[in-house]
């Protein structure tokens, strides 16, 4: 399954990529810490999930959201914040993402999240 990170944040898309390091299952295709070129990515290495950070998206983040779902399908989508209000949640779960953790809270649920989705996709 192969993974892309959006993040604004160089330490996480390390942080994150090394959380996938021991799943041989998993490869980290790419760690984007621009949102102005992420679509180029998404078409230049095809992967099956996106893990996004909504704050580098700025304002538009659920209309780019929602854009890719429209899109690409079957793209499976994790987005990710700094803000822990629940109505960010529930704004980019309807756009779409598959699912949505806080950063500060939630971090080290994202490789379950992420085998969860290939679980599905394999299904």
């Amino acid at each position: 399954m192969k993974v892309l990170i959006g993040d604004r944040s160089e330490l996480i898309c390390e942080r994150l990529s090394a959380m996938f390091g021991s799943h041989t299952d998993i490869e980290v295709v790419a760690k984007i810490n621009d949102a102005d070129v992420i679509n180029e990515s998404i078409k230049k290495f095809s992967p099956d999930v996106i893990i996004l950070d909504t704050d580098m998206l700025g304002n538009s983040g659920t209309s780019i959201i929602s854009n890719l779902k429209k899109k690409l399908c079957s793209i499976l989508l994790i987005t990710l914040t700094d803000n822990s209000i629940s109505q960010y949640r529930s704004r980019y779960l309807n756009a779409g993402s598959d699912y949505h953790f806080d950063k500060a809270y939630e971090f080290n649920k994202i490789p379950d999240a992420v085998h969860s989705l290939k679980i599905q996709y394999a299904g």
